[in-house]
């Protein structure tokens, strides 16, 4: 056991990184010197695993919505070439899509 103090910080951060970045429970343990009991304990108590749950949830969803709405613009974009504002639309949505793919790779 450590000496050290963990700060309201390192807690956050180490929700973080187990909600966010899937740290297992034996790493943040190490990383933050403190007992498996004392994360599994902030997990229970702080909800870390439903919050992980959400997190997953919310990026499918925007994924999926994401996807459609890629979908609808080629639609529309193939109907109607010329549009400016649907060509406007599909740049965007890509250059979305692909910033969440590089968000993605980092990880």
């Amino acid at each position: 056991m450590s000496i050290y103090k963990v700060t309201q910080e390192d807690k956050l951060l180490c929700e973080k990184l187990y909600v966010e970045q899937d740290f297992n429970v034996e790493k943040c343990s190490k990383v933050f010197a403190v007992s498996q009991k004392t994360v599994y304990k902030w997990i229970k108590i702080e909800k870390w695993n439903e919050k992980k749950i959400e997190l997953k949830t919310l990026d499918r969803l925007i994924n999926t919505n994401l996807k459609r709405a890629l979908n609808k613009s080629l639609n529309c974009y193939i109907e109607n070439p010329k549009d400016t504002d649907i060509q406007n639309l599909m740049t965007l949505l890509l250059k979305f899509t692909e910033r969440i793919n590089e968000n993605k790779e980092k990880q």
